[in-house]
């Protein structure tokens, strides 16, 4: 979600592999739910300003 009024793009995800990577590039979640313990999904947020260079990381390619 890109909030234009605040210039925040907000990224939701439950997909293990996109964490990965968020977390190898130095991204914190701002936001983590966890169900029996384990993580279940975490949030993101970035200043608009990135999103450029964000979208060009391949952290949404198939594997």
């Amino acid at each position: 979600m890109i909030d234009y009024e605040a210039k925040r793009l907000r990224l939701y995800t439950n997909r293990a592999t996109v964490m990965n990577r968020l977390e190898r590039l130095g991204y914190e979640h701002s936001k983590q739910d966890t169900i029996d313990g384990k993580i279940y999904s975490r949030s993101y947020e970035f200043d608009t300003s990135e999103i450029g260079s964000f979208l060009r990381t391949g952290i949404f390619k198939f594997d």
